[in-house]
């Protein structure tokens, strides 16, 4: 807490910084816990299009090599490897999507939370600590 600030203008209770301290410090593990998973989600949901497009160029690069195996450039040898292509395509593009709309979602639900509970400790503590007088 800041020098100057709230606990040193409010008369103290004996013991009440004490009886606070393990709740302030659950406050501070709870908000790491809470966003725990939250950098591997956003790895995922901003490179999921990058594999996807690593196997576009894959695929396009397995119908060229099939064209020049066999040597015949019909519909028929390019269309599996552009196939190919497309699927890896969507597949990051339907892995990226939902990634990165939860991320946003569970960090905006996160930050919410902890302001509230931050409020609350706030609160909670000027009240121990004022021992409810104004």
């Amino acid at each position: 807490m800041a020098r100057g600030g709230w606990p040193r203008r409010c008369p103290q209770r004996p013991g009440a910084k004490r009886s606070i301290a393990p709740s302030v410090t659950r406050l501070l593990t709870t908000g790491s816990r809470l966003k725990r998973g939250l950098p591997i989600l956003a790895t995922v949901g901003a490179t999921a299009p990058f594999v996807g497009l690593v196997g576009t160029v894959a695929g396009i690069v397995n119908a060229f090599h099939e064209i020049a195996t066999t040597g015949q450039s019909g519909v028929g040898q390019v269309s599996a490897g552009i196939a190919e292509a497309l699927v890896t395509t969507a597949v990051g593009i339907a892995v990226a999507i939902p990634a990165v709309w939860l991320y946003n979602f569970l960090t905006q639900r996160i930050a919410r939370l902890l302001a509230d509970v931050e409020s609350t400790a706030q609160s909670l503590a000027v009240e121990t600590l004022t021992g409810g007088q104004p």
